[in-house]
C-alpha cells in the first residue's frame, strides 16, 4: 500500500467519523433554536406615562424615574408575572432612556408590554414592578400625599385626544397608544 492510499484511508475514515458527529451537531442546533423562539410575543404594545408635580405658581416638574422598571438592574419589586416577560425583563417596563419630552407636551414614559401572554396588564402592576404607591390618595412615596390643598388626579387620551378624568387607578387597563396622565396639583388635569 503506498502512503497515498493510507492517507486516503484514514481521511475516509475520519470523514466517516466526522459527518454522524456534524450531523448531531447540526440536528442540536435546529432543535435549540426552536426551544430558545418558545418565547414567541403574544403582546407588543406601549402606553405613555406622564407624572406631573404642578405648583402654587403653576410651574410644573415631570417625574422620570431614576433607573430602568422591570428591567434587571433596575427596579423590580416583584416577580408576579415575570415569567410571562422576554429575555429576563418584566412584561411592563420602562427605562429612564425612553422618558422625554416624546409628544412635546412634557416629560412621559414609554412603558412598553411586552409578553408571552396575552393579558390585561393594569397601571396597578407597573407600579407594583417599580415598588412605589399607586392612588388618589397617595403616589410616588409619601411626600405627595393628599392633603387640604394639593390632590392627586388621573386623566387618559387615546391617540392625542382630548384627557378624560378617571378613577380607575390600580385596576385601569393599559391600552395601545394612550397617554396616562398623574397630576398632584390644585386643579387636577384641568
Amino acid at each position: 500500500m503506498t502512503h497515498g492510499t493510507k492517507w486516503s484511508d484514514r481521511l475516509s475514515s475520519r470523514w466517516l467519523l466526522a459527518a454522524p458527529l456534524m450531523a448531531v451537531v447540526i440536528i442540536g442546533l435546529m432543535l435549540y433554536a426552536a426551544v430558545s423562539s418558545s418565547q414567541s410575543i403574544a403582546m407588543n404594545n406601549h402606553a405613555y406615562l406622564g407624572m406631573v408635580i404642578v405648583n402654587r405658581d403653576y410651574s410644573r416638574r415631570y417625574i422620570i424615574p431614576d433607573k430602568p422598571i422591570g428591567i434587571p438592574g433596575g427596579y423590580m419589586s416583584t416577580n408576579k408575572y415575570l415569567s410571562d416577560g422576554v429575555n429576563g425583563n418584566y412584561p411592563l417596563f420602562t427605562s429612564p432612556t425612553i422618558c422625554g419630552n416624546i409628544t412635546g407636551t412634557g416629560d412621559l414614559c414609554l412603558v412598553r408590554t411586552v409578553s408571552k401572554v396575552a393579558r390585561s396588564y393594569t397601571l396597578g402592576d407597573f407600579f407594583d414592578v417599580w415598588g412605589v404607591p399607586l392612588g388618589p390618595t397617595e403616589t410616588l412615596s409619601p411626600s405627595y400625599m393628599a392633603n387640604s390643598t394639593y390632590f392627586w388626579d388621573m386623566c387618559t387620551s387615546i391617540n392625542g385626544n382630548t384627557y378624560v378624568p378617571t378613577d380607575q387607578w390600580g385596576t385601569h387597563v393599559l391600552v395601545t397608544g394612550e397617554t396616562i396622565l398623574l397630576v398632584y396639583s390644585i386643579l387636577g388635569c384641568g
